[in-house]
């Protein structure tokens, strides 16, 4: 099985390592990465798409194509990537290569859970209670589920994490309004509508008391950080991968 490795422009330029962990742990796993290459010849068009840009967002999608041509799936290392790239590769009605890429691109978690169907993670020797919540992208998803991949997918997320053997997973209960604010408008335009959202869920995450938030996305875990530092508080929010592939050192996980 060989694959392209999808990170996002905002891993690559923040969190560089989440992209290294995913590819040191497919790569453990048996699993060939056909290509691994960096933005914008791998951008999904999302902070385009944002910004009302529909057909900088498009050409995205097209050298998405061309990077990707032929791999039997592509895997992503955040779930707000195939988000907005699968969308954009249905627009693309004259070329099939999209079509079927388009229910071949999937993030990391999906992959390992219903393609790979991994049980266990002995390997990872990561520590703690961590609490979840799941992005905007998955609570609400903008298209169906492609074929083949079944079930929702924060069950999955939680089935890994269950797997590692030093992880103790704290039950959540998501609301619908909860939301880290990276996604608004308001991010940009009203920053302290954005904040008070994550505010608001970082305070729920807090009272379950957990020592770490863990995301599958990483500006998820951009903004949940920087309410931590707004409250001075010691819990730590890191990325999944953080926990599926254990990086050198914990600080380094840390944001």
């Amino acid at each position: 099985m060989n694959i392209g490795l999808f990170a996002g422009c905002h891993t690559l330029e923040h969190h560089p390592r989440i992209a290294d962990a995913a590819a040191d742990l497919l790569e453990h796993l048996g699993i060939v990465i056909e290509r691994r290459l960096l933005p914008p010849a791998t951008c999904c068009g999302r902070r385009e798409d944002e910004c009302g840009l529909r057909k900088a967002a498009n050409d995205a999608a097209g050298r998405f194509v061309e990077v990707f041509n032929g791999c039997e799936w592509v895997v992503a290392t955040d779930t707000s990537c195939v988000a907005h790239v699968r969308p954009a590769l249905y627009r693309m009605l004259d070329s099939s290569e999209a079509a079927r890429l388009r229910g071949r691109t999937v993030d990391v978690v999906t992959f390992i859970h219903d393609v790979l169907r991994v049980s266990e993670i002995p390997w990872s020797r990561f520590e703690g209670n961590v609490v979840m919540p799941y992005a905007c992208d998955i609570a609400c998803p903008r298209e169906e589920t492609p074929r083949g991949i079944r079930g929702p997918w924060r069950a999955k997320a939680i089935t890994l994490l269950n797997s590692i053997p030093t992880v103790r997973v704290i039950d959540f209960q998501q609301r619908q309004d909860d939301c880290c604010g990276f996604g608004w408008i308001a991010n940009r335009r009203e920053p302290e509508n954005a904040h008070a959202s994550a505010d608001r869920l970082f305070q729920r995450l807090c009272d379950s008391g957990a020592d770490y938030i863990v995301s599958a996305e990483s500006t998820c875990v951009d903004q949940l950080a920087a309410s931590a530092r707004r409250h001075a508080s010691t819990i730590r929010c890191v990325h999944i991968l953080d926990l599926l592939w254990q990086v050198p050192s914990l600080d380094d996980a840390s944001t």
